[in-house]
């Protein structure tokens, strides 16, 4: 495919359910969510900020490391889709 072809150039070769989806992952990453959500890596990237200069008090919703409290409903809002 060329960079520069439109939708209507792909109508004849794809189903609207493959232009549907090429059209989603290019709305995805032109506003590069998947490049924010890529660049996370599990249970390293996420999480309380561990350098000493960034000195808040947060409340956590975990009872232990990666045991979840019973009422949360926590979620991390850089991935939300």
């Amino acid at each position: 495919l060329e960079v520069n072809s439109s939708v209507e150039n792909l109508i004849g070769k794809f189903s609207h359910l493959d232009i549907e989806l090429f059209l989603i992952i290019r709305g995805l990453l032109s506003s590069e969510v998947l490049l924010v959500a890529f660049k996370k890596r599990h249970r390293v990237n996420y999480g309380v900020n561990p350098s000493l200069s960034f000195n808040r008090l947060m409340a956590v919703p975990f009872r232990a490391k990666d045991v979840v409290a019973d009422r949360t409903e926590f979620g991390h809002p850089d991935v939300a889709l």
